[in-house]
């Protein structure tokens, strides 16, 4: 597609490490809510082990507690999911990938 670009050859880069962020929500009256998030960190060239799938960060609510709201529990979900990334981010962050 025209809106990719072709990355430059690893060759003289260094690769480094990246984040890639994943967010699930639900339509809410017309407003999305994030109910899920996960968040890993890449290694380009690593072989992805056993150890490395399980390096997954997962945030989630599953059912809405008494006297909390779907917003509340979003607004929670986003919040750790920050907290962590905030934790794990690499000194300098190049690039960080979201799905929604």
């Amino acid at each position: 597609p025209s809106f990719m670009r072709k990355l430059p050859s690893s060759r003289t880069t260094k690769r480094r490490s990246f984040f890639v962020g994943d967010f699930e929500t639900v339509l809410v009256n017309d407003v999305q809510y994030a109910y899920a998030a996960a968040l890993m960190e890449v290694e380009p060239g690593a072989e992805l082990t056993p150890e490395a799938r399980n390096s997954v960060e997962s945030f989630f609510c599953t059912e809405p507690k008494e006297g909390k709201t779907i917003a509340d529990l979003s607004e929670q979900v986003l919040s750790d999911f920050i907290m962590e990334f905030e934790k794990k981010r690499l000194p300098i962050l190049e690039l960080l990938f979201f799905t929604i």
